[in-house]
């Protein structure tokens, strides 16, 4: 049955469909866009709502709180500018190597490491306040603080592991600097080093 199709047939099949995958990816990078907007607006939105509602005394779980939309917020920032970079690219109908690319490929992955984080953190705290609730150290603005910084050095730390590895890489298919599919090592360190992090919280 495959024997009866031309081969000028095939190819037209062939350009039709590489047709479809730059408008994809236009109205893909467009929405990405515009839910980026929203998302980052939404964060800062609830972080001034807390500064005005919790002033001059603002509980734990709602500074974790803050923490955790200020790590969605600053992640959306650089999925923002990636996006339009992308976007960009759509336009000129092929991709391009920015000299920013790596930079912003590392900031991604070291927001997305504290995104995790935070999110894992807010988790805990939950955990926490509903069993442990008379666990006086969780109610320490300075074991906060701590908590905070170590999860910012274990963020930088994973990231610039990576970045000295030559994890990160232009990918011209999605138009974004990224750790690609085929740097198996790098992939599987993150992975793992996340995991354990979740385990640790979870305990």
């Amino acid at each position: 049955m495959l024997e009866d199709i031309s081969p000028m047939l095939l190819m037209n099949i062939t350009n039709n469909n590489t047709n479809i995958y730059p408008l994809w990816y236009f109205f893909n990078d467009f929405f990405m866009i515009i839910g980026n907007i929203i998302g980052i607006l939404m964060a800062f939105v609830f972080i001034f709502t807390i500064y005005r509602l919790d002033h001059p005394y603002y509980s734990i779980s709602n500074l974790i709180a803050c923490n955790n939309c200020l790590a969605i917020g600053l992640t959306e920032i650089i999925m923002l500018i990636n996006a339009c970079y992308a976007l960009s690219s759509d336009f000129r109908g092929k991709g391009y190597f920015d000299s920013f690319c790596i930079l912003r490929g590392t900031l991604l992955k070291i927001f997305h490491i504290f995104m995790y984080q935070s999110l894992c953190l807010k988790a805990f705290n939950r955990f926490c306040c509903i069993v442990y609730y008379a666990n006086s150290i969780l109610k320490s603005y300075r074991y906060l603080l701590i908590i905070i910084l170590f999860q910012w050095l274990l963020s930088i730390l994973l990231g610039l592991i990576i970045v000295l590895t030559n994890g990160i890489d232009y990918d011209w298919g999605s138009y974004l600097c990224l750790i690609p599919i085929n740097k198996f090592r790098q992939f599987i360190f993150m992975s793992k080093n996340l995991n354990d992090f979740l385990n640790e919280y979870t305990k």
